[in-house]
């Protein structure tokens, strides 16, 4: 993730931003890392000076490390506006004017010093491999742990004891229909999936039946290692690596 600029106060941080554009554009801009965003090169604009319970209004220029204004969106950015002097924050939705340019309006519901965290989540290209390599329809990149667990009463003499037994499985998605999830433990939603869709488990170990599941997990490991591989396939994992930064504002 990256965050605009350095801290520093309202008035230095509207004059920089408009230092921070670049002097010289290289053109033409079509190589691919011309199309790259970079956080470190893009600049804001404070549009106001809010008052207690006003939106502060910045505006985002988009610019590559060659020093090429994006004239393009898609960009994924995040802002969050964060009080010093409480625990208090709030967001907003950035708005892509898909012309490089983007704003955001943010609530400011404290007095005093605030920091403002804008956060290039990922540049454009970054979030059309995403697109790629998370595409919904491909449901072998999706993948949970299954919980199953019995209980049974054991009676020993005069007392009755309690066996738990638990297991677990790895779980995917399969649409294939009834047929691929054969000897597997298959949980279908018919209104949320159809018919011919479902989270396939493997079957549980000790005893334990499909019927025993009490809980899913998304795996997180396991889908970020098969992004990663997908990513490195493509040769641009280095897209989704990057810093933090933020600034300093007075409202």
């Amino acid at each position: 993730m990256y965050h605009l600029d350095t801290r520093k106060s309202l008035r230095k941080s509207t004059q920089t931003s408009k230092q921070k554009y670049p002097d010289k554009v290289r053109l033409p801009c079509n190589t691919f890392k011309d199309k790259i965003t970079s956080a470190n090169m893009s600049s804001y604009d404070i549009l106001n000076q809010p008052r207690l319970g006003e939106f502060l209004r910045i505006r985002i220029q988009a610019v590559s490390e060659t020093n090429c204004p994006q004239r393009e969106g898609g960009d994924f950015w995040f802002a969050v506006l964060k009080a010093l002097n409480t625990s208090g924050s709030t967001s907003s939705p950035v708005v892509d004017h898909e012309n490089g340019t983007y704003s955001v309006d943010l609530l400011v519901g404290w007095s005093g010093y605030v920091v403002v965290d804008i956060i290039l989540v990922h540049p454009s290209v970054a979030t059309q491999i995403l697109d790629r390599v998370t595409n919904i329809s491909d449901y072998s990149r999706l993948f949970w742990n299954a919980k199953f667990r019995c209980e049974k009463q054991i009676r020993k003499g005069n007392k009755v004891l309690i066996q738990k037994q638990v297991a677990t499985s790895v779980c995917s998605m399969m649409y294939h229909g009834p047929k691929s999830w054969e000897n597997k433990c298959a949980y279908i939603n018919e209104r949320a999936l159809g018919t011919n869709t479902a989270r396939v488990c493997e079957k549980p170990t000790n005893g334990l039946t499909c019927d025993n599941i009490v809980s899913f997990t998304t795996n997180v490991a396991l889908i970020a290692k098969v992004f990663n591989n997908m990513s490195s396939a493509l040769g641009k994992d280095w897209l989704f690596k990057g810093y933090v930064k933020s600034f300093l504002t007075s409202c």
